[in-house]
């Protein structure tokens, strides 16, 4: 017997629905509100809701001596959300591969549409939370700024949201795969905190943000702007991290259709077509309480070398110039510091210029600031 429509359908809907695919949009209830069907069946048909939104922000008043209290007024809109629309290319079916009510029957054939719908919906939803360029009440995060340290990033970011009065219960930081990967072999700090050992799931807190990892988040652009969603990447192009205050995100499901046909009516191919169409969104309720950390954070460091002849050989006051190799040439932080072991015989600048300052010998050492790898050239000054 075949199991069209119902079956599949409410399946398919449940399976939408439930699949734990976004974690870090789990505990944002759906917004309580009716969804309504605009130009059912038509190519406009559309999901819209309406979203009243609370803007009232109420003055303290301290130590308050004169009545009546001052009134102040109520206010609130209410905005009219379109549901972004979701739709599946058909897929045909034999009727053998439709037979059976079976769970894992239903779910054989309509994985890649429950698949590929939920795969796309959250990453226009990580896009849609995103910033769409750094303002006081949206901040973008530069990594460069912060020497490509992801951590000091999110401590930056952490001090904006200080500044906005963010509360910190709910702040959600949703990394980017460079992101997380630079701070994973970050082993000192982060290796183990950012991974439960026994169950291999992400679960830690940093610097006040409950930390989740996407593969979806999206690009920005050099200048610190988010390219529009479904953008290809251009060179320059850099990948983000997105945070949220998880009370400012509001979703909303909308409706599920299922189309099929019968093979009975396709006498030519003798297939059964099926595909679904689906409604969903998740955005910001306003303009504020979400930020961006953007930047590569590159490959890492994993050496050093002088390839100065060794030792140095200068007169006083003679300079030369150290020169480095950094391991591998890829690298995105090639950030280095140096410090001489006596500067009365030999100084070293921030750049790495060495100057002879008296007769005598000191050593110079070079330290990466990422994974802090050293090299060490002595200098005989004469």
């Amino acid at each position: 017997m075949l199991n069209f429509p119902e079956a599949w359908s409410a399946r398919v809907i449940a399976l939408l629905t439930v699949l734990s695919v976004a974690p870090w949009l789990d505990g944002i209830p759906e917004l309580d509100t009716e969804v309504i069907e605009v130009g059912s069946g038509a190519a406009s048909e559309a999901n819209v809701i309406h979203l009243p939104i609370e803007n009232f922000k109420p003055e303290v008043l301290i130590n308050n001596s004169s009545y009546p209290i001052a009134l102040q007024a109520y206010t609130d809109t209410e905005a009219t959300i379109q549901l972004d629309k979701y739709q599946t290319k058909v897929t045909t079916l034999s009727d053998d591969q439709i037979i059976g009510a079976s769970y894992s029957r239903i779910d054989s054939a309509t994985r890649g549409h429950v698949t590929q719908i939920n795969s796309v919906k959250y990453k226009k939803a990580i896009h849609a939370i995103a910033p769409t360029q750094n303002t006081n009440a949206t901040p973008v995060v530069q990594l460069s700024t912060w020497s490509f340290d992801v951590y000091k990033s999110i401590v930056a970011l952490k001090k904006e949201f200080d500044i906005n009065e963010v509360p910190s219960e709910g702040r959600r930081l949703v990394l980017c795969s460079n992101h997380y990967n630079a701070l994973l072999r970050d082993r000192d700090r982060f290796g183990t905190l950012l991974q439960n050992m026994n169950t291999g799931q992400v679960a830690p807190i940093i610097a006040g943000f409950e930390i989740y990892t996407y593969v979806g988040t999206p690009t920005y652009s050099s200048a610190g702007v988010k390219n529009a969603y479904g953008a290809v990447p251009q060179n320059g192009d850099v990948p983000a991290s997105v945070a949220f205050w998880k009370e400012n995100i509001v979703k909303k499901t909308g409706m599920t259709k299922q189309y099929f046909a019968k093979a009975q009516d396709d006498p030519e191919n003798q297939t059964n077509k099926l595909n679904y169409r689906h409604y969903f969104i998740a955005v910001p309720a306003k303009n504020e309480a979400i930020g961006a950390i953007v930047g590569s954070a590159g490959d890492a460091v994993t050496g050093v070398t002088i390839t100065n002849d060794k030792p140095m050989e200068l007169a006083v006051e003679a300079t030369e110039q150290i020169i480095l190799n950094i391991q591998p040439a890829s690298a995105e932080n090639k950030s280095v510091t140096f410090v001489s072991s006596d500067t009365g015989k030999a100084t070293v600048s921030a750049a790495g210029l060495v100057k002879g300052i008296a007769a005598g010998s000191a050593t110079i050492t070079v330290t990466t600031v990422d994974g802090s790898y050293t090299d060490t050239i002595t200098v005989n000054v004469s």
